[in-house]
């Protein structure tokens, strides 16, 4: 998958120096603004995308010390989940959703702009929790959910990337959490640390 993904960077980054993408933007700098902008690649799109396929989300399912921790922190703590509401922000296949369910929550909001939304929906109704968990396509910050502000009591994402932050998704969870959480909710994870070591090549 993450091969893959390179690939795609590498076709992208070919693309933005060729000399075909400089002269179709000369093109469009010679006709209307809004043609121009249907160019203009949207870094948010191309980002949802690489996360439609399968491969990543196999891979991360994969990763049994990722997976089995946030199922253990979830299910090791019903008391924080029975009858609450809870959103998954970057919900995916909705594992961590399904996790919420099991643990007792009343309703899980379940939020992801990409396409593998879709998947999740097959996924939670085969575990039959389609009256618990609803599940949402768009991003966060674009989109209106069916509960009032203050009304979540339980924010869980995986937005952790490579070097804790390199999936820039952590302002979208901010983002909920501002919105949506209630005084006393709480966040899954909630803290986290990084350690860094200095290193040169000699």
């Amino acid at each position: 998958a993450l091969q893959l993904q390179l690939e795609d960077s590498k076709k992208f980054i070919s693309l933005l120096g060729s000399e075909k993408l400089s002269i179709n933007l000369e093109k469009e700098r010679k006709g209307s603004n809004s043609a121009l902008k249907k160019k203009i690649v949207d870094n948010d799109s191309y980002y949802f995308k690489s996360y439609s396929h399968y491969g990543i989300h196999e891979q991360m399912l994969k990763d049994t010390v990722r997976t089995s921790s946030y199922e253990q922190a979830i299910l090791g703590n019903p008391n924080l989940f029975q009858d609450k509401v809870v959103l998954d922000v970057g919900c995916g296949t909705g594992v961590l959703s399904i996790f919420a369910a099991k643990a007792g929550a009343k309703k899980v909001i379940s939020v992801d702009d990409s396409n593998m939304i879709h998947q999740a929906q097959k996924i939670v109704a085969a575990n039959n929790f389609e009256d618990v968990i609803i599940l949402i396509k768009g991003k966060i910050e674009n989109i209106e959910l069916p509960v009032a502000k203050g009304e979540v009591d339980v924010v869980i994402s995986e937005w952790m990337g490579y070097a804790l932050f390199f999936e820039t998704m952590l302002p979208s969870v901010i983002s909920a959490r501002d919105r949506y959480m209630s005084v006393n909710g709480t966040m899954f994870p909630n803290a986290c640390q990084i350690y860094l070591e200095g290193g040169q090549d000699r």
